[in-house]
């Protein structure tokens, strides 16, 4: 999906309501934002009938205020929901098309609390249960929040963590691009040398993504990260002169990217239609960790999985894999402590549609030793993870010959050691993303709050004959995506090595590896989101909890991505 700076979005928007187009009037856009937004929310944070949820928003003046009352009237159709408005300013400071919907609401919802004048008591804030919308500013405002706004703000957030109510944003948190001109600025990273801001569990950003939105450094203020769309007709997409974005090839990962990788099966399908992942690594001390790819790896689709595992570690693996895994040890010259028998990998690797290396490995002679004769003795599609890439840090001489058929998946500090640098900062993991993978064609997957995936892109010849043949040297351009799912339950243990299984899987059933990489990144997240639904808490979620939600998440994003908004 096409990001927008929000200075884009502020004159797409002008444009299009200028255009007289059919349905994009201001107000026909507001009420189609407002009734989305109200599906949106009635989605996370479902009615309880017959105590109601205690909804408590938060109106500015202009249109932002105008989106929340929507939203309130649709909502107030809805059993189980117990609203209250309060305003930051007198009611006829209103804007004129605000103003129109708060009549609309008083006419048609008398069961809504409106509030008379601005300001919000203490009996006003919701309990645990409840959810505080933030309808105060919106995308046009500017500046750190002053007076009266700040000192709500201020009061909101000591609100917010003594009570434990949820929060959700529309269109942007309150406060936001203040936050992030101080943190683009000067780097500060203590939150109490930053203006004050909403923090929202849940951000509802109505039309595009826009890209101050997908700053890791801000995902605290964000929270979880939702599209509401507007726009609907071909004929309003973004043009390249909307979104410089296009250009740069940058967008946010979707339900949609995950569906592409996952087409309908055939009933005539048998196992070797979907490919065999090989997963290496399984040490002493992290016999976990190859099993967990290996769950992964099944829930993915995948049509058989291998595991290779050190020889000391086999017998608990082999009693605790799934028992759809074949699991065997590493190949080795005569016992344990001499070098990697290469005939015997290469034997196994040979009948490999894809290998995933890393997940337990370790660090020592043997992982440097099977990590060198993988990378140099295959030809197939690599993922690289954990210990592979520590590995990989140290041995940069092999990079050239992961060029164009593998994904690495690092976390910040292994990002860093890749780089050779002490320090990366938030603000420059999409820059460093691009780079890296521009450089040595392959697939980065920079794990995070919000994930990039950064995808090499070249740009074929017109007498190429060969569409599999990728280029020598730097790509011409990068693919680089953020997604948008997952929730605090994947910072755990066992969630990288989820995600390599998962990527592993998909690139096995035929998908190349940018979009088997976008895919699983979604997918990832959203199994971790629909098993914390099931609880009711991302806490206590564990990496394989995550991987049984995998089939459930790929259903999910089939209907999602077929899904027309009323």
């Amino acid at each position: 999906m096409t990001i927008l700076s929000v200075a884009e979005m502020l004159a797409y928007e002008k444009r299009i309501i200028a255009s007289g187009a059919p349905g994009t009037s201001a107000d026909e856009l507001m009420e189609l934002a407002g009734k989305r937004m109200a599906i949106a929310f009635a989605a996370a944070y479902p009615p309880d009938y017959p105590n109601p949820r205690n909804m408590l928003i938060l109106c500015g003046k202009g249109n932002n205020a105008g989106d929340g009352l929507v939203m309130a009237r649709y909502l107030s159709a809805i059993p189980g929901y117990a609203i209250r408005i309060r305003w930051l300013f007198p009611t006829d400071a209103l804007a004129e098309l605000p103003r129109v919907k708060l009549s609309t609401l008083r006419a048609s919802a008398p069961c809504v609390d409106i509030a008379e004048r601005e300001g919000v008591a203490e009996s006003d804030w919701p309990d645990s249960d409840g959810v505080v919308v933030d309808a105060l500013l919106g995308l046009g405002s500017s500046g750190a929040p002053r007076d009266n706004l700040a000192e709500l703000l201020e009061e909101l957030e000591d609100q917010r963590q003594t009570r434990n109510f949820n929060t959700v944003a529309l269109d942007i948190p309150t406060g936001l691009l203040a936050v992030a001109d101080a943190l683009e600025s000067d780097g500060t990273q203590d939150e109490e040398d930053l203006p004050p801001a909403f923090v929202a569990s849940l951000t509802l950003t109505v039309g595009w993504p826009k890209d101050v939105l997908v700053r890791e450094a801000v995902g605290h203020w964000v929270g979880r990260l939702e599209v509401i769309p507007i726009f609907d007709s071909e004929d309003l997409q973004p043009t390249p002169a909307d979104a410089a974005s296009l250009a740069r090839h940058e967008s946010l990962l979707t339900a949609a990217d995950a569906a592409l990788a996952f087409p309908r099966r055939s009933a005539a399908s048998y196992k070797g239609n979907f490919g065999r992942v090989l997963i290496v690594g399984g040490s002493p001390g992290m016999a976990g960790a190859p099993i967990l790819s290996a769950l992964a790896a099944l829930s993915g689709g995948a049509g058989l999985v291998n595991l290779a595992v050190h020889p000391v570690v086999l017998p608990s693996v082999a009693a605790l894999a799934p028992p759809e895994a074949m699991v065997s040890a590493w190949p080795v010259e005569g016992d344990e402590e001499n070098g990697p028998d290469g005939e015997e990998w290469q034997r196994i690797c040979s009948s490999a549609s894809v290998i995933a290396i890393g997940p337990g490995l370790g660090a020592g002679e043997a992982a440097e030793a099977i990590l060198e004769l993988v990378i140099l003795s295959t030809s197939q599609p690599l993922v690289l993870d954990a210990s592979a890439l520590t590995v990989l840090a140290t041995r940069p001489d092999l990079m050239a010959d992961l060029h164009g058929r593998a994904v690495l998946t690092p976390h910040l500090g292994e990002m860093r050691r890749l780089l050779g640098v002490s320090q990366l900062s938030l603000r420059e993991r999409a820059q460093h993303s691009r780079a890296f993978a521009r450089n040595h064609g392959i697939v980065l997957v920079l794990k995070g709050m919000r994930t990039i995936v950064s995808t090499p892109v070249w740009y074929a010849e017109e007498d190429e004959s060969d569409d599999n043949i990728v280029p020598s040297g730097p790509a011409d351009a990068v693919e680089t995506s953020w997604n948008s799912s997952g929730n605090p339950a994947l910072a755990a243990g066992g969630s990288g090595d989820t995600l390599t299984g998962l990527i592993a899987a998909i690139i096995a059933q035929g998908n190349d590896l940018g979009d088997a990489a976008r895919a699983a990144v979604w997918l990832h997240g959203h199994a971790a989101d629909l098993e914390a639904a099931v609880h009711g808490c991302e806490v206590g979620v564990r990496a394989s909890d995550v991987s049984r939600r995998i089939p459930q998440a790929i259903a999910s994003a089939r209907k999602l991505a077929s899904m027309r908004w009323t």
